[in-house]
């Protein structure tokens, strides 16, 4: 038959997709089931040996993925946690993770994404429930979205 794929081949496969970038095993999983979607392969037998070689760590991806969030993207501790259990990963994974973020970076990511969206808003006598709003939004807790704003407020 043209076009399947043996165990081999999607093994090699998937070897080349994690040795790329990072990948937690329910990404692979889905992955592995996209390309042979009718379950005639073990996809757990893959998974299972590409964990054995060191290919992909869940604790790995969750680190990875908790420092990208935090710091690029400006997201909160909730938002990342909240993600990484979507994920599949397990809880305590999850907050490791999120504790291993650097503070000191995520804190003024989260004051810069403020920051923006308080110039944004302008003079808009809604602008503090706003700016609450999308913080909340983004993952933050209410205290220190609102100790984040009184600072900004008063160095303007």
């Amino acid at each position: 038959m043209a076009g399947v794929l043996s165990e081999k081949e999607i093994l090699d496969r998937m070897r080349r997709m994690c040795s790329r970038r990072e990948y937690c095993s329910s990404d692979i999983l889905r992955k592995i089931r996209s390309i042979v979607p009718d379950g005639r392969i073990d996809a757990e037998g893959i998974l299972s040996s590409l964990a054995d070689d060191g290919y992909f760590d869940d604790a790995r991806y969750a680190g990875a993925f908790a420092r990208d969030k935090a710091c690029l993207s400006g997201w909160g501790r909730a938002k990342i946690r909240h993600a990484l259990l979507a994920k599949g990963i397990g809880a305590d994974i999850a907050d490791a993770a999120v504790s291993c973020v650097d503070e000191e970076k995520a804190s003024d990511k989260f004051e810069r994404i403020i920051r923006n969206k308080m110039d944004s808003l302008g003079n808009d006598p809604m602008m503090r429930v706003k700016t609450i709003r999308f913080a909340l939004g983004r993952g933050y807790g209410y205290d220190e979205t609102i100790m984040a704003i009184d600072r900004i407020k008063g160095v303007k």
